[in-house]
């Protein structure tokens, strides 16, 4: 399902790039997910999905579950999720 795996670390700032591959799933073929997290906030991450036009609308719909799973009282996480954005993926053809 993962492709590529690509980490960049700059200034404090360390990016850890998925792109997802249709091998397993076709609905997900080129969609990106971004784990942000910054050193003066160890243990915090932002999540970004940069997904195509025909998955974004899906995983839209289901962003507030994904929210609501990582704030769940009966689950005792060492880590936080501040944010969980979805964008357009950019046409690579431009």
């Amino acid at each position: 399902m993962v492709g590529v795996i690509t980490v960049m670390q700059m200034q404090g700032k360390t990016e850890t790039t998925l792109y997802l591959s249709e091998q397993q799933s076709p609905l997900f073929k080129n969609t990106a997910v971004t784990i942000t997290t910054f050193s003066t906030a160890p243990m915090a991450y932002n999540i970004e999905f940069k997904a195509p036009p025909e998955t974004s609308p899906l995983l839209q719909k289901h962003v507030g579950q994904l929210k609501t799973a990582f704030k769940d009282p009966k689950k005792e996480f060492n880590f936080q999720i501040h944010e969980i954005m979805i964008s357009l993926q950019e046409d690579e053809s431009k």
